[in-house]
């Protein structure tokens, strides 16, 4: 009984990281082109990523990289603000 607590313990003091990446548009559009232009770059650095409404959101299993957030400045130049968490 006591064991089972113990590795009950252990799994639930586990916390999975991860950086949430938001990167905020105008538009609809300006976010369907930034993640169009740079997919290759944003499926080498994200789990996942996904458009919503004007924001593009991608998430990874690091922490949070300021030159990721650098990429989006340089190559997609309509965004209005971005940020991780």
């Amino acid at each position: 009984m006591k064991f089972s607590v113990i590795i009950a313990g252990l799994f639930s003091a586990m916390v999975v990281k991860a950086a949430v990446y938001e990167i905020n548009f105008d538009s609809n559009e300006d976010a369907l082109a930034c993640q169009t232009k740079d997919i290759k770059y944003i499926t080498k650095v994200s789990d996942s990523n996904e458009v919503i409404g004007s924001q593009l959101v991608l998430v990874n299993a690091k922490a949070c990289s300021p030159a990721i957030l650098d990429q989006f400045d340089a190559v997609c130049p309509a965004l209005v603000t971005r940020n991780c968490f």
